[in-house]
């Protein structure tokens, strides 16, 4: 299955990413609302023929939108051990990496499912 990045959306409690998957059979386009609000589940659709989205998985997993340092982090920037720039860019690659995994693993469950 190869998955093609169609586009994605920001609103308050959710990061929309939606890809097409072709597969032998059919082209399938599905949406990833990943919650960026602790307390709410993220949601894997998948649309149907007549173009309204079918749940498919639901997990607790959450992305955190916010990029500031932690304790740690805040602790090693007064030391000058790193900059504020290198702490949050630190932040945002794991916060990438967090996500591909999961969308990876979202996409392993599908494919088993179809």
């Amino acid at each position: 299955m190869a998955a093609i990045f169609l586009y994605d959306l920001l609103s308050a409690n959710y990061k929309s990413v939606v890809y097409s998957v072709q597969n032998e059979q059919r082209k399938y386009i599905f949406k990833f609302d990943l919650s960026v609000v602790k307390g709410k589940d993220s949601r894997v659709y998948m649309q149907g023929d007549d173009k309204r989205w079918i749940l498919m998985l639901e997990d607790n997993f959450y992305e955190r939108q916010d990029n500031s340092p932690n304790k740690l982090q805040q602790k090693k920037i007064m030391e000058g051990e790193m900059t504020k720039e290198q702490v949050e860019q630190f932040n945002e690659n794991t916060r990438i990496q967090r996500r591909n995994e999961k969308l990876t693993f979202y996409l392993n469950c599908l494919q088993k499912l179809l």
